[in-house]
């Protein structure tokens, strides 16, 4: 006689299939057995949750046991085909469907190989948030524009260079533009390869407020107190002395 739905308590599908029944795993009563690329499903008759799910699975085979024999739905004949060992062999489905053991690959023998950072072009439109110009040129803008222009700039001045932080940056020409916060890179320019700023400030062991200023030949680290507000008189000062 052939099985009925209600009645049926038994599936054959394709191993890699067995993850249908993923959201079921805490169910004690749903049992797994593989064999090669198989695998044989049972469950409690009358479990609508399983049915449902193997029903749209691709070769999926449906059983069911009566007096004592199995038949597969849509067949009158009694199948032989299913697993004898089920009962000592099968296992819960949450333990058929554990993840399998990963492949690891130990590295080669040797020291590692340091990683060269370097800059590389990059078309990428980025605000400009520091300025590094000659201090004569930075001169020369001071005394034509009005002190309020200093007010959102720090200086960090060196001999005949100066650094300039802050926004909007003074329009002066020869000079160089980055961006960034903690870390300074030219624009038009980015971090090859492309690591993270906390990455390159560990490798450099650099402190939470230090500068760290990339240029194509290398970088430089900058401390933050040797930046001061921007003053016209700081500036002439620096052309005097040689510092500010």
């Amino acid at each position: 006689m052939a099985p009925t739905l209600d009645q049926i308590c038994c599936a054959s599908l394709p191993r890699a299939q067995l993850g249908v029944l993923a959201d079921l795993r805490r169910e004690a009563a749903i049992r797994v057995l593989v064999r090669g690329d198989r695998a044989w499903v049972r469950w409690p008759a009358g479990h609508e949750g399983v049915m449902r799910r193997l029903f749209p699975v691709s070769t999926v085979a449906l059983f069911a046991k009566q007096d004592g024999l199995w038949y597969q739905l849509g067949r009158h004949l009694p199948t032989f085909g299913i697993p004898r060992e089920f009962d000592a062999d099968s296992v819960p489905l949450a333990t058929a469907l554990v993840p399998a053991p990963i492949d690891v690959t130990m590295p080669r023998p040797g020291a590692p190989r340091p990683a060269q950072v370097g800059l590389v072009r990059d078309e990428e439109v980025r605000p400009a948030s520091a300025l590094r110009c000659r201090l004569n040129a930075l001169s020369v803008w001071a005394e034509t524009v009005p002190s309020s222009q200093f007010k959102p700039l720090r200086a960090a001045i060196a001999g005949d260079l100066v650094m300039l932080l802050g926004s909007p940056l003074p329009a002066i020409a020869g000079g160089t533009r980055y961006w960034g916060t903690r870390l300074l890179i030219p624009l038009g320019y980015r971090v090859d390869p492309g690591l993270s700023e906390n990455a390159l400030r560990r490798a450099l062991s650099l402190g939470s407020a230090e500068l760290l200023v990339l240029t194509p030949d290398g970088y430089e680290v900058i401390p933050p107190h040797v930046f001061n507000p921007l003053s016209l008189a700081g500036i002439r000062l620096a052309e005097r002395t040689g510092h500010a």
